[in-house]
């Protein structure tokens, strides 16, 4: 009775009139509630869209994820922590061993989501190092993070250094005369040194020489004395002119107004 009111029709399903008129009432007052609940599946409550689609970033900085839907696949929280390595260890370790373990067990909990870190101490392999790859890859990872990460996808430490700025792996065939024209002759025949024409990409461009070709003795550990004075002053000499390579290039670039 409660479920069809207190209406004519629900007297009469009670008992009053013949059994004809109390299924006519019935299948009446049914189509009614049919009715009204098509209504209200096809108008959804207000604000109701406005709520799912706003994205409070303040509170997403904080952790502080929307509440989860159904409809909605589970993404993970995917972070890149971004950092010069040699003056942030003991920071690293600290997050690594006391933090991120409570965060992926408060993610799973609170979210039924995953916490992944990202830390390319242990990403980047010499292989890459000695092919100029590791800024390629880094960048990926960033670009992975912020593609699949359901919150914060980058955090920064900041200590005492400020990091290192390589020369790019590869320059453009159509920049690579006007850089030159802006060096002088000890910068023009640096970048000549660690530079070729790599005629197999597509479309060709001047590529960097790997580390090994440049610097055999940089790699490998151990060794005799002799072998480890060699493997020192390969790595100096290596950091040495990547670095002014980097400078001439950055100011060359400067001086064509990029």
């Amino acid at each position: 009775r409660s479920a069809l009111g207190d209406g004519p029709e629900a007297a009469t399903a009670t008992g009053q009139g013949s059994v004809e008129e109390q299924l006519r009432a019935l299948q009446k007052r049914v189509g009614g509630m049919e009715e009204e609940l098509r209504q209200a599946r096809k108008a959804p409550a207000a604000g109701a869209a406005e709520t799912q689609d706003r994205v409070d970033l303040s509170s997403l900085m904080r952790g502080r994820m929307l509440p989860a839907q159904d409809d909605i696949p589970v993404r993970p929280i995917r972070v890149f922590t971004s950092s010069t390595f040699t003056d942030t260890q003991a920071e690293r370790n600290a997050l690594m061993q006391r933090v991120y373990p409570s965060l992926k067990q408060w993610c799973q909990d609170q979210f039924a989501t995953e916490f992944q870190v990202v830390d390319m101490r242990w990403g980047v392999r010499d292989e890459l190092t000695d092919r100029h790859e590791t800024v390629e890859l880094c960048s990926a990872e960033i670009r992975r993070c912020c593609l699949l990460s359901a919150s914060v996808s980058f955090v920064s430490f900041y200590s005492d250094k400020y990091g290192y700025r390589p020369p790019p792996r590869t320059v453009p065939l159509e920049d690579w005369g006007k850089l030159l024209e802006k060096m002088d002759a000890a910068e023009t025949a640096l970048a000549q040194k660690w530079y070729y024409l790599d005629e197999n990409a597509v479309p060709a461009e001047y590529a960097m020489h790997t580390i090994t070709e440049m610097f055999p003795a940089f790699w490998g550990k151990g060794g005799d004395e002799d072998e480890q004075q060699a493997r020192r002053e390969a790595r100096a000499g290596n950091w040495r002119e990547e670095s002014g390579l980097a400078l001439a290039l950055r100011s060359a670039a400067a001086k064509c107004g990029w």
